[in-house]
């Protein structure tokens, strides 16, 4: 990730969607675990996106700009 040789608002949107694809693997892992519960992975991947969206939303205010390009390149596909 160190490496990423790219736009900031692109390393940052790769950055952000690595942190949560850890996030989500490890707590769904332990929640497997010790909690004997298991969610699809539609309902992972939705919930996942969803914070990803959120969590540019909440750039808008400081650099409307980078929001702007990050969600673009979100909500592309």
């Amino acid at each position: 990730m160190q490496s990423i040789q790219a736009a900031k608002h692109i390393r940052l949107l790769q950055l952000l969607a690595w942190q949560t694809a850890v996030y989500f693997i490890w707590t769904e892992r332990n929640s497997r675990i010790h909690r004997g519960s298991f969610r699809s992975v539609d309902s992972i991947t939705s919930v996942a996106s969803s914070l990803i969206k959120n969590k540019i939303s909440s750039l808008r205010n400081s650099s409307p700009q980078l929001s702007s390009s990050m969600i673009q390149i979100w909500l592309a596909d």
